[in-house]
């Protein structure tokens, strides 16, 4: 035994030599950049070491931040390197190594990485720039032009805090190669000039103007704008507008008294960099870059008469044409009758007095209108937000068996205790005696066009998706749970995945940020969703473009969607996949149901060919 203790004894003695050695030669080296901490834990120990290596690796690329060099005092300059290199230790300075000298209570540490290693702590950054330049350039071509301003200034905010800013460049789709450093800025600018603003219809009353605009981009109806406008005193919360439509208004005694409407285009979107911890980091460290081209003056005394309501008409009547020439060339027979309407009187007959209710907030006076069930989703609806009609609406009917469908009211929801504002499309579903049986939030241009083009599937397959995912993400803003729990099936298989962020300074995760999967049956499910509900103020998704594929079985379709979520208190952006049974097209059934971040590399989004 004693024999052994000696062994063991040395042989600790020679870890602490060997030890105490590698840390003397990593300090001695020139071949690296360290830092060393003490602390009562190690974890503050670990933190003053990565302040000390963080000073270090500023020193080190200092002199590359030519953008942000200025005449101050090169002790200013340094401070500002620092602080930008400062971003990079949490969120994506994963090559750094540690070694514990001592344990708690009198814990050191030291960090140490290669001169040579360096740079690869700024290659994770550079491809979040180019892909942030992807997302706008496809959010341009779906005229979704507030995500597209997102995008660009998001690269541009990270790009400011590379220590290539002035050499990255980005290839567009044509081939074509800028420098973004150039390019970036004039960019975002050339996008913001591209939209236009004007007054189309004009509601003056005692003590309140209301001024409904027309928004557009190169002469085509914004799919998504999200702006301000000036009150008096400061500017109002977030207004997202969509398909066109926007809307400013004033109260008091002099509300009608103005020349100009002063609109603030948003660009930064700072709320929304919260699920991603480098992307805030950054934009918190870096003062923000003001463009003066997003401050648009609205002078009210031209003649702004627009055609918003047309340009929106037009929208939704190219929608029903596509089905409507699938449904003139084929010669198959179709399981339901579904026809264009052609003598909408009768339905708007119908609509006025619920939109006229909405508007005055005498929401039982329709009561009569409805079914039961039809009345218990419109008064959940106006119970979403502060509900208002936003304009009045220019209605397109198609007849689907007993059922009209009623495109579409935009109507603006609001919330007490969110600075955001969302406008939906709302669709209304008419029953064969004449009564509103239901509601739901419309897809948007994007999606819906999407499904309409889709020509080699059968027009009510075509229909039901449309209308599946219409009432999918409607049930989820108005908390339907007994909607949610019908369409999945007892057996389904339901991944979520949520952003976590790691608060270790080495993460090895992409950007810091851990996403969080959770597999539930579907009792479990619906059990965590009637928690979330009682948490939120409001939920609101959003889809963007989509890949819908059939199954080999017939009428099974997996659906591939980009889905943007928005609530009171948490806010994402990923892929959703949901594997759906329209066997029943009265009761589509989802067997599958998963969410991730990004496509991943090799595989993509989850789709059919997984499960």
């Amino acid at each position: 035994m004693r024999k052994l203790f000696t062994l063991i004894v040395l042989f600790l003695f020679s870890i602490i030599i060997l030890h105490a050695q590698s840390v003397n030669d990593i300090k001695n080296s020139r071949m690296y950049l360290w830092g060393e901490g003490d602390g009562i834990t190690l974890n503050e120990a670990d933190q003053n070491a990565l302040s000390m290596l963080i000073n270090q690796i500023s020193v080190s690329v200092e002199s590359q931040f030519e953008m942000e060099k200025t005449e101050n005092a090169d002790g200013e300059v340094s401070e500002k390197v620092k602080s930008i290199i400062n971003t990079y230790s949490s969120a994506s300075l994963q090559n750094t190594e540690r070694i514990v000298i001592n344990q708690e209570p009198e814990a050191k540490v030291l960090r140490y990485i290669k001169r040579s290693d360096v740079s690869r702590i700024f290659a994770n950054r550079a491809l979040k720039i180019d892909e942030f330049c992807n997302y706008a350039a496809t959010a341009i071509e779906e005229q979704r032009i507030s995500d597209a301003i997102k995008y660009y200034y998001w690269a541009y905010a990270l790009l400011r805090s590379h220590p290539e800013q002035n050499e990255l460049t980005y290839m567009d789709d044509t081939g074509k190669s800028h420098m973004l450093a150039i390019w970036l800025p004039e960019r975002i600018k050339q996008v913001i000039s591209g939209i236009d603003i004007k007054v189309r219809d004009t509601k003056i009353s005692e003590g309140t103007a209301q001024y409904k605009l027309n928004l557009t981009y190169k002469g085509k109806p914004i799919e998504k704008l999200v702006y301000q406008y000036w009150i008096g005193q400061d500017y109002t919360n977030l207004i997202e507008a969509g398909n066109g439509l926007g809307i400013a208004e004033f109260f008091g005694d002099d509300a009608a008294n103005r020349e100009k409407i002063q609109i603030k285009i948003e660009y930064m979107f700072r709320n929304e960099t919260l699920y991603d911890k480098e992307l805030n980091i950054v934009m918190e460290q870096l003062p923000g870059i003001p463009f003066k081209s997003a401050y648009i003056n609205l002078l009210l005394d031209e003649d702004e008469a627009g055609s918003s309501l047309d340009i929106l008409s037009q929208n939704t009547e190219n929608s029903y044409a596509s089905v409507d020439s699938d449904l003139e060339e084929t010669s198959q027979p179709i399981e339901e009758s579904i026809s264009l309407i052609t003598d909408i009187s009768i339905y708007s007959d119908l609509l006025s007095p619920v939109i006229s209710a909405i508007e005055k907030k005498d929401y039982a006076s329709v009561k009569s209108l409805f079914t039961e069930e039809g009345y218990e989703v419109y008064t959940r609806l106006i119970q979403y937000g502060n509900a208002r009609i936003l304009d009045s609406p220019e209605l397109k009917g198609m007849k689907k068996g007993n059922i009209t469908v009623l495109r579409s009211v935009p109507m603006l929801f609001s919330f007490k205790t969110n600075n955001r504002q969302f406008t939906e499309n709302v669709v209304f579903y008419v029953n064969e005696d004449n009564k509103i049986c239901d509601m739901s939030f419309s897809l948007s241009n994007t999606a819906l066009n999407d499904i309409w083009d889709k020509n080699q599937w059968k027009e009510e397959d075509r229909l039901v998706i449309v209308d599946f995912l219409e009432h999918y993400k409607t049930a989820y803003a108005l908390e339907r749970i007994d909607y949610i729990e019908s369409i999945f099936s007892d057996e389904a298989l339901i991944i979520t995945g949520s952003y976590k962020t790691n608060p270790h300074p080495e993460s090895p995760y992409k950007n810091n940020r851990i996403v969080q999967y959770n597999q539930y049956t579907k009792k479990e499910y619906i059990d965590r969703l009637k928690v979330l509900f009682r948490s939120k103020e409001f939920i609101n998704l959003q889809f963007e473009k989509s890949d819908i594929r059939a199954g080999q079985k017939e009428r099974v379709y997996g659906i591939q969607i980009k889905q943007n979520y928005f609530s009171s208190n948490y806010g994402d952006e990923g892929y959703l996949f949901l594997l759906v049974d329209l066997q029943d097209s009265n009761q589509p059934t989802i067997h599958v149901r998963t969410w991730q971040p990004e496509p991943d590399e090799k595989s993509g989004v989850y789709g059919l060919e997984d499960f």
